[in-house]
């Protein structure tokens, strides 16, 4: 039970007696136990996990999820052409994008961002995109620029597509982030953008921090990876998010454990 609300963050009483085929207040004695160990928060509808608001580093982020990042990566640039005005944000998975993007035949391209990251990159390149830096508080960890300067500068540009990471997705609550700086930073790229892909891999889905970004009608697109099981997927899809799955990319047979895997470029929708 714990396991399953650390992964989703947040769960009902109702919901944890149905999936675990166990009567309600069997959920709420167990719930009250792992509220005294300091594992969990109780609420008048089931509870919510304790770090909720928890953050991880960008470097930290860099060693999860590679192949799922990669191959996310590799889809959102087919929905960049040249001339295009874009947004970036912050993340591993949109920087995974920006290493794809740098090595495209894209020449011609305006890209707005506020990661240190994603601008050092852009300006190491061999590319000229005009690159404008929103600025303001860096932030020390995720490498991102926040607050209320960074807002303001967003707020002067009318932009055509914004690609945003995030850190759960729930069709309840929707698309959430852990902090609540960048979040509002996510709310604003949102506003200014004519068209939103967000990207994340599967492990954020069911999943809610504590920062609310936006709901499924402010989404275009959600790419993730085919890790993401095929009954959330359905589930998703059924309360009308836009999901396009492409298969994480593999490499040749290990000959040494015999493990076998395929290169698969194929992409569903």
């Amino acid at each position: 039970m714990y396991e399953y609300i650390r992964k989703k963050g947040v769960a009902t009483t109702k919901e944890l007696s149905k999936l675990f085929g166990i009567s309600e207040s069997t959920v709420r004695r167990d719930l009250n136990e792992l509220e005294l160990r300091g594992l969990i928060k109780r609420t008048f509808r089931g509870a919510v996990f304790q770090h909720l608001t928890g953050e991880t580093t960008f470097m930290d982020n860099m060693k999860l999820m590679r192949r799922e990042k990669e191959a996310i990566a590799e889809k959102a640039l087919e929905h960049i052409y040249d001339g295009d005005f874009i947004i970036l944000g912050g993340g591993t998975t949109v920087y995974s994008l920006v290493l794809k993007l740098l090595q495209s035949d894209i020449s011609n391209l305006t890209v707005i961002t506020n990661s240190l990251n994603v601008g050092m990159k852009i300006l190491q390149s061999g590319k000229r995109y005009d690159l404008i830096f929103v600025g303001g508080k860096a932030r020390y960890g995720t490498f991102e620029c926040v607050g209320d300067d960074t807002i303001d500068m967003l707020d002067r540009y009318n932009v055509g597509k914004a690609f945003i990471g995030v850190n759960g997705i729930s069709h309840e609550f929707g698309v959430s982030m852990s902090n609540r700086e960048e979040s509002a930073i996510a709310r604003a790229m949102i506003r200014r953008s004519m068209e939103v892909f967000v990207l994340a891999d599967h492990t954020k889905f069911n999943v809610v921090k504590a920062y609310r970004v936006c709901g499924k009608d402010e989404v275009d697109l959600i790419i993730t990876d085919d890790g993401l099981d095929t009954s959330i997927l359905e589930e998703f899809r059924k309360r009308g998010w836009r999901i396009e799955i492409v298969h994480r990319s593999y490499p040749d047979v290990d000959h040494n454990t015999g493990y076998h895997v395929h290169n698969r470029s194929e992409i569903h929708s």
